[in-house]
């Protein structure tokens, strides 16, 4: 905002995918002369609920800029939303941005060579931290499993695409991660012919009547899923630390060992 580079777009993201999606400014991009920077959000909300602050089911938008100069910098926009109405069905809003600067401590500077070469320093648990339970530990998911009926794609789309594959996430209809859109209404024939980019692995995504046969069993069942070159991957959902519940899993199962029919 202001100065010669106003109205400059520095960076953008058009959906969520579970990433760090920042990058870094080389050249280091000149701010002489400008008034601030402007962050804007929109939000996707597919559903008939009220959607707040905070994680899970809710949104968040934050920015986070790592700057070199002369002082600490935060902002946030905390209270006082104002909604201005609906543009082409979007609820457009705004509120007040709070900002706080403060000069930067002389001991704020980069590690010495010899603190780099030093054991890494764990501080202790507080002591309202020590029951914490901890990280939960990811388990693969037995065969016998016995799985959440229907087992059918619609039932499959409502119970695991949508919750935990298209919500504002990776494989969504705006931009699917990997080319793969489990959103839109040719679902099945996106999972039945989608080319696998990211693996090297011979097996297809589906391959109906054969679970253990199918590419896309081995992401959501195994922790640690490898290719044929023996690369371990990461499982899906991605970034979560476990997966997802057993029964839901073994519907996916049961729905390729039936047919992968389209119902």
């Amino acid at each position: 905002m202001g100065g010669p580079l106003d109205g400059h777009v520095i960076h953008s993201l058009d959906t969520f995918n579970a990433e760090p999606n920042g990058k870094a400014l080389d050249p280091p991009l000149d701010l002489t002369g400008a008034t601030g920077l402007r962050l804007t959000c929109g939000y996707y909300n597919p559903r008939d609920k009220s959607v707040g602050w905070g994680i899970g089911d809710q949104e968040m938008c934050v920015m986070l800029g790592l700057a070199d100069s002369d002082i600490l910098m935060d902002a946030a926009a905390l209270d006082g939303n104002v909604v201005d109405g609906e543009v082409d069905g979007i609820v457009m809003n705004h509120g007040p941005c709070q900002g706080l600067a403060i000069p930067r401590n002389a001991a704020q500077t980069l590690p010495s060579e010899a603190e780099r070469l030093a054991p890494l320093y764990v501080p202790p648990s507080l002591p309202g931290d020590e029951e914490l339970p901890p990280v939960p530990q990811c388990v693969d998911t037995a065969d016998n499993v016995l799985g959440e009926p229907p087992a059918t794609l619609t039932s499959i789309r409502e119970t695991v695409f949508r919750g935990s594959c298209t919500f504002s996430a990776c494989h969504d209809a705006v931009a699917p991660q990997a080319g793969l859109d489990l959103a839109s209404d040719d679902v099945h024939e996106n999972l039945l012919d989608h080319q696998i980019l990211f693996a090297d692995t011979s097996l297809p995504l589906v391959a109906p009547g054969d679970p253990d046969g199918s590419w896309l069993m081995k992401l959501i069942s195994l922790c640690e899923p490898s290719d044929d070159r023996g690369t371990i991957l990461n499982h899906m959902p991605r970034n979560a630390p476990t997966l997802m519940a057993p029964e839901v899993i073994a519907k996916v199962r049961d729905w390729i060992l039936a047919g992968a029919q389209n119902n």
